[in-house]
């Protein structure tokens, strides 16, 4: 993964974007996706972070280490239904992912697969406003850059 130059963060929020169930913030749209620091508005967003991945041992023939990064999506509500729903959608189009590409700064890149390892899980009221409510999600992605 050395000429990569994109997080596993920013491809997969393209991808969630590419999909449908995140937004570019600059839309001003419900569901804005950003990656690593959450806005202080709307109510209702979502951002990617990326978290400590996987090594899983090495190639044979290149003695390459086999990465596999990790990430965790959160999503802030004013209510745990409106989130729920929203996490429901973007678990269902996780899933879904098998070799599906996207674009980042004229780099091409292939989700090779994306496997959840949570199930929803309340992290309870945000710091500082009650009034909202935070959740996450966890995985791992597998990506490389198509040449």
């Amino acid at each position: 993964m050395s000429d990569i130059e994109h997080s596993g963060a920013d491809v997969l929020l393209t991808h969630l974007i590419n999909v449908g169930v995140a937004t570019l913030p600059s839309l001003v749209q419900p569901w804005p996706g950003t990656v690593g620091i959450m806005p202080t508005s709307p109510d209702e967003a979502l951002t990617v972070y990326d978290t400590n991945g996987r090594m899983d041992g090495r190639y044979l023939g290149s003695g390459k280490t086999i990465d596999h990064p990790a990430f965790q999506i959160r999503f802030r509500s004013r209510t745990a239904r409106s989130a729920n729903k929203r996490i429901l959608k973007v678990q269902g189009k996780l899933d879904l992912v098998k070799r599906s590409l996207v674009t980042i700064e004229g780099k091409q890149y292939r989700i090779q697969a994306v496997r959840r390892s949570t199930t929803i899980f309340s992290l309870g009221p945000e710091e500082g406003n009650p009034q909202r409510y935070l959740f996450t999600i966890n995985g791992f992605i597998t990506y490389s850059l198509v040449e």
